[in-house]
């Protein structure tokens, strides 16, 4: 019997007898009791309302119950049992039952005259009863002759109705086979995972210790399974054998895409099975998990070949098992080069060598990996001979060089008992590389991973052993029993950084941008041109802050432990120079006599890697830039950023003039004074649009850039209403959607200039409004939300209303085009990476200026050879002429074949 997630039990059935008519009544008073009371029909046992119950078929709960010992009935025994009954029953009709079912009824029947005569009738039965009550022989006769068998026949019915939707349930419900074959193994109840959920994908039995015989009873439920469902199975931690594992993987379906036979008893044949069916059906496999099964490195031949058939798999754990020569080395070579779509290998707790480690790492000098996280810890990478511990260096050297592409995220090297001279040479490739998220490689007391993941290594008098805790890695994701992960620590307490690997992925780092924006931080000495942050997770080591253009802004990105309440302070190149910002949180330590400002970092709820393997970060670890460190020398001279020194030093601003120009052609344009006749509210309305001209202009060119088509921009109604969302303009209440997409289309539809233009460009998108319309835009709002409604009647006071309640905040959401430019594009991160790419960019622009003119010459080939043809008919053309002509077509078409 199944329980737990499954719960459902057969329904209870009472016993009864089906061998005659006679043995099937209502009551249950002996003999002698009812003869006791048969002289009244209408207290009659016979008469009580007591149905032969059968529990109600619930969709999710059934159980089968023996009534006695003797004679248990079965569910299955249903069938044989309904044969037994008398097929000459008919059902009785819902009238005549209503009447004959309860004798009780006589005592409010309003009877008529014409069932007088009626002997057969209620009005008979109860003449007789009412003429003596005593002795009412004749009343009770005629009830059991007439009425009793009627009654006797539809409770038959009714009974053998049941039962035969009870078989026909019994037939359709798949789960019935699993208890079958629970009951025929005389198992226990247990959890086995499944439920009537059609929508159930996973099977998750992990850790429950079952055996054999329980295997066998979840193969029968998989092969119950229809349409693919079941998408992950997970059987980790059991004490599955051989035999039932051939069941479990006979009865795998092709929709499955993880299996977990982790800490199983896996013997070869049972791995033969699984690939040869996994590469036979082609089922598309994503994930593997196969860790503590005791796989050794003689198995591999008999199952290697319909490994890497699999070509679907992307995360595979081969971990705990007991791979250790060069063939366990060379399997897992072919495994990192043959299978293409191959994302994540955990390899750690087997026996692998410097011999056999060299195998594996040559696998990652083929071009073109995806592979993202790696884990080979707790190895034995570091023994063996020392010619091939020196090649494996050499090859680990080469797999971090070679990680340029972003390919590798996340590698575990931890506890292969290297030596501090290896981990030196593999930390001189590794502060080199900026694409490698998380890498593990600390032995726990004579190297650490800084907070910048850089490698650093301990003096001699402060290695001290096992530091840290070995938690293994969990692909991309955040570990949320990692050992930092504590209660905030008092803010007294100095914070010390574990001497472990301060994985940025493990740990779950935040980014976090630090600023220092002028007076409003606080004043600097004149002329301040560099600013270094003190954090205390470097040890309050300095580091340079990028300074802003045409501003006092200093700002540097880092990433900081979460849940910590970090200190730091800033300094400069001058002498005795140490400042804390105004507008952050401070502490001053009194015995010390130092203050510091107060960073409170919170826990990170994701990671920074999605699920697809794509960084969500501004900075890099071990970046150079974030590694500029203040000199030991102060005040030394440190050649200034300089905007005339930049690529885009000829990049012409957004200035006043500029913006008043484009106001006064949108004002013109808007005809927004043939709209309101009242000089005063025209002049005032117009002086508020100029003050936040600039703004307007901002979110127009924000939003409406999100569709952009052809060589102009225009808003569209869904970006139009995501700008209104902001600011709770729409309201339903006062303002309403439909109303808004009213006047939108209007404007969209009636402006000239905006039909030419879609026109020339040639663009079908027809409901969108160009940047003069944004103004009139404004207009109808204020009309249509407070003028209408009472609640304002001067169209000034209206539209000076509307930037009040919100329309503002939309304005001044988004940062303005300058001050974009200046912190995001225009600084000095920016120019050093556009200076580095240059000449592609130089490539790519003269590949594109000339698909350009090829497609000019395309474009206006056919007008040319008309206006040609033309010349050449009114014989305007002569000879000479024509040769030019011939000599324009022979370009053209070198043109088209060069495109």
């Amino acid at each position: 019997m199944l329980k737990g997630s499954l719960n459902i039990q057969l329904p209870k059935i009472i016993k009864f007898h089906l061998n005659s008519p006679k043995n099937i009544q209502k009551g249950s008073l002996s003999p002698k009791q009812q003869k006791k009371k048969s002289h009244n029909p209408i207290e009659s046992p016979l008469n009580q309302t007591q149905n032969i119950q059968i529990s109600p078929k619930d969709k999710s709960h059934f159980s089968i119950l023996n009534e006695t010992s003797e004679n248990p009935l079965k569910i299955y025994h249903i069938k044989n049992q309904i044969r037994s009954i008398s097929p000459q029953l008919r059902k009785v009709s819902p009238q005549k039952l209503q009447q004959f079912k309860n004798l009780q009824f006589l005592n409010i029947l309003d009877i008529k005259e014409e069932n007088e005569d009626d002997n057969k009738s209620l009005f008979y039965i109860k003449k007789l009863y009412i003429k003596d009550k005593k002795k009412c022989q004749k009343a009770y006769e005629k009830y059991e002759k007439v009425y009793k068998n009627i009654e006797r026949q539809s409770d038959l019915y009714e009974l053998i109705q049941k039962q035969k939707n009870l078989v026909k349930y019994y037939k359709e419900n798949k789960f019935l086979e699993i208890l079958k074959e629970e009951n025929n193994q005389n198992l226990l109840p247990k959890k086995l995972g499944f439920t009537q959920n059609t929508e159930q994908t996973q099977i998750n039995i992990s850790h429950y210790k079952i055996g054999e015989k329980y295997g066998r009873v979840i193969s029968a439920g998989l092969k119950q399974q229809v349409n693919n469902i079941i998408k992950q199975i997970k059987l980790k931690d059991n004490r599955l054998n051989y035999i039932s594992l051939e069941f479990l993987i006979e009865s795998l379906n092709k929709g499955i895409e993880e299996i977990d036979f982790s800490q199983n008893i896996l013997q070869i044949k049972n791995l033969q099975s699984l690939f040869f069916k996994l590469s036979y059906q082609q089922i598309n496999l994503i994930i593997l998990k196969l860790q503590k099964c005791s796989i050794n490195d003689n198995s591999l031949e008999f199952f290697i070949q319909d490994f890497l058939q699999v070509q679907s798999l992307e995360i595979i754990d081969l971990s705990d098992n007991l791979f250790k020569n060069v063939q366990g080395g060379i399997f897992m070579q072919k495994i990192i080069r043959n299978l293409e779509n191959l994302k994540e290998l955990y390899i750690r707790g087997n026996q692998f060598d410097a011999e056999s480690g060299l195998v594996i790492f040559q696998g990652f000098q083929k071009v073109g990996l995806v592979i993202k996280v790696f884990d080979i810890s707790q190895n034995s990478l570091g023994h063996g001979n020392q010619i091939y511990k020196q090649k494996l260096i050499s090859n680990i050297q080469q797999m971090i060089q070679l990680n340029s592409d972003q390919s590798l995220l996340h590698i575990d090297l931890r506890q292969n008992y290297f030596q501090k001279e290896d981990l030196f040479q593999i930390g001189t490739f590794l502060n080199q590389n900026n694409n490698i998220f998380g890498f593990h490689i600390s032995n726990g007391f004579d190297c650490y991973m800084d907070s910048l993941q850089q490698l650093n290594f301990l003096e001699e008098n402060n290695i001290q052993q096992n530091l840290f805790q070995y938690i293994p890695i969990n692909s991309i994701k955040i570990i949320n029993n990692i050992y930092y992960n504590k209660k905030k620590r008092d803010l007294h307490e100095q914070i010390n950084l574990q001497y472990g690997d301060n994985c940025w992925i493990c740990e779950g780092w935040i980014q976090y941008n630090f600023t220092w924006k002028g007076e409003l931080s606080g004043i600097l000495p004149q002329n301040t041109q560099t600013l270094y942050l003190h954090l205390e997770i470097d040890y309050f080591k300095p580091s340079l802050m990028l300074k802003e253009l045409k501003n006092e802004h200093f700002s540097i990105k880092r990433m900081v432990p979460p849940l910590q309440q970090i200190k730091y302070y800033f300094s400069s190149d001058q002498k005795n120079s140490i400042f804390i910002q105004k507008d952050a949180q401070t502490l001053i330590f009194e015995e010390k006599n130092i203050k510091y400002n107060i960073l409170s970092t919170n826990k990170s709820q994701k990671s920074f890697i999605n699920e697809k393997y794509q960084v969500d970060l501004n900075i890099r670890p071990r970046c150079l830039l974030s590694q500029i460190r203040k000199n030991n020398i102060l005040n030394k001279n440190i050649e200034e950023f300089d905007m005339e020194k930049m690529i885009f030093k000829y990049f012409d601003f957004d200035s006043e003039i500029h913006l008043k120009k484009c106001f006064e052609f949108d004002w013109e344009q808007s005809k927004i004074e043939f709209l309101i006749k009242d000089q005063d509210s025209l002049s005032k309305i117009r002086s508020l649009f100029e003050k936040n001209y600039i703004f307007i202009n901002n979110s127009f060119n924000f939003y409406s850039i999100i569709d952009h088509q052809g060589l102009f921009q225009f808003l569209s109604f869904e970006n139009f209403c995501e700008f209104l969302h902001f600011g709770k303009i729409i309201d339903e209440k006062y303002l309403k959607r439909v109303d808004v997409l009213n006047f939108f289309n209007t404007f969209s539809n009636n402006s000239i200039i905006r039909k030419k233009l879609f026109q020339q460009q040639h663009i079908t998108q027809e409901k969108g409004i160009i940047r003069f319309q944004f103004l009139n835009i404004i207009i109808k709002l204020a009309k249509e939300k407070y003028i209408q409604n009472g609640l304002h009647q001067l169209i000034e006071s209206a539209v000076q209303q509307l930037f009040n309640d919100g329309f503002l905040f939309c304005l001044k959401k988004n940062k303005l085009q300058n001050e974009w430019r200046e912190e995001i594009l225009f600084n000095e991160q920016m120019d050093i990476t556009f200076k580095y790419y240059f000449n592609i960019f130089k490539i790519i622009y003269k590949v594109l200026l000339l698909i350009f003119f090829i497609f000019i010459i395309n474009y206006f080939y056919f007008y040319f050879q008309e206006i040609c043809r033309v010349f050449i008919k009114i014989k305007l053309f002569q000879s000479n002429q024509k040769f030019e002509f011939v000599r324009v077509q022979k370009f053209y078409y070198l043109s088209r074949n060069y495109r």
